[in-house]
């Protein structure tokens, strides 16, 4: 279960980066230029790492494409992959758009470049010379890859969550798994959009174009999203625990707030909720060191989040008598997976960070 809760955690992350990067282009705020980059790096490292996570877990990845051969319209399955699919290539083009301009500035530096490279930034930077009609068309595309984004994200996630809530087990089978999934996404999102910023800000010495002011305007959205997502944990919760509903919710209800897995669910609620919640409202923590501790502590939360809505559910038994022993990965198993998770996408984003200009200047009014 354990590459299933990465990939629904990665899934999550990506929202709020393309999210982020949209809304704030079609609002023109003016601060935003700053961010925009970073955030649509994110969405496109955390779905690489997302695809990678549901290939592993296949077990026979070179069966993948059976998925699009054989594949039923029926199956939320085919859906997920359909939605991850657009995504990805919507998210790689919405990077790749904003990206020409900087793309051109590094052609026109080639004799800083190794020759392969000059050749690739010549091909990428599609002849931009900066002139009115071509900024206009510029503008135009963005623009519309930032309206189409929206509902993409929105979907993906919702449809992430469909694979679970369509599904007669308990603690998956409910109406608000789908706008849970996407609150839970914006909120693992944007922290992980402020923990980036932190990063590149303190390694490249960034100071003086990431201020505190932006870390503190994602920061009361952080407080929104905190907020929102304590309704929705608390709506989860609240109907089977008051009812005493079907046996098998009872029973899950009773390992997540006082069995086998009552450690790792109050822990999320105090790293992932309390804790943030106070970092975030407090006038002496509302800084920018506060706030990235509160992304991480928030980050943290939500892995564990994702792990107890995968776990605990998969290992209640379908039929009123377990006949067959539940079998628990060996504990090497989850130290590597997560491990290696965040090296990858530590590998991946800093390859990227490397190959693509990551602040832009061109579009400041």
């Amino acid at each position: 279960g354990i590459y299933i809760v990465n990939f629904v955690f990665f899934i999550g992350i990506s929202m709020a980066g393309s999210l982020i990067s949209a809304v704030l282009r079609l609002t023109g705020v003016p601060w935003r230029h700053p961010i925009t980059r970073l955030a649509e790096i994110v969405t496109v490292v955390a779905l690489l790492i997302a695809g990678a996570m549901i290939i592993a877990d296949m077990g026979r990845p070179d069966r993948f494409y059976y998925l699009f051969l054989h594949g039923r319209w029926q199956s939320p399955i085919l859906w997920d992959v359909l939605s991850l699919t657009t995504y990805l290539i919507g998210s790689v083009i919405f990077l790749y758009a904003s990206c020409v301009p900087d793309l051109a500035l590094l052609r026109d530096q080639g004799n800083l470049f190794a020759p392969w490279r000059q050749r690739l930034y010549r091909v990428l930077a599609l002849g931009w010379r900066g002139t009115p009609a071509q900024c206009e068309r510029l503008r135009r595309a963005t623009g519309t890859m930032a309206v189409v984004i929206i509902p993409v994200a929105v979907s993906i996630h919702t449809v992430t969550a469909w694979l679970f809530g369509m599904t007669l087990r308990p603690g998956w089978h409910s109406t608000i798994i789908g706008p849970d999934f996407v609150v839970g996404a914006l909120y693992s999102g944007v922290a992980a959009v402020i923990t980036l910023m932190w990063i590149v800000r303190q390694t490249f010495r960034l100071e003086a174009y990431l201020w505190p002011e932006h870390f503190r305007r994602l920061g009361w959205l952080l407080v929104v999203l905190c907020a929102a997502y304590a309704y929705f944990i608390v709506n989860e919760h609240m109907a089977p625990g008051y009812t005493g509903g079907e046996a098998s919710e009872e029973k899950l209800l009773f390992s997540l707030f006082h069995g086998a897995y009552a450690v790792k669910f109050w822990t999320m609620i105090v790293v992932g909720l309390v804790l943030p919640g106070a970092l975030l409202l407090l006038p002496f923590t509302r800084n920018v060191n506060g706030i990235v501790v509160a992304s991480v502590l928030i980050n943290i939360g939500m892995w564990l989040k994702r792990y107890i809505i995968v776990v605990p559910t998969l290992s209640s038994p379908l039929l009123p008598v377990d006949l067959t022993p539940l079998t628990l990965s060996s504990p090497p198993a989850p130290a590597l997976t997560v491990p290696s998770a965040l090296a990858s996408v530590a590998h991946v984003a800093g390859k990227t960070i490397a190959s693509v200009p990551t602040l832009t200047e061109w579009a400041r009014p």
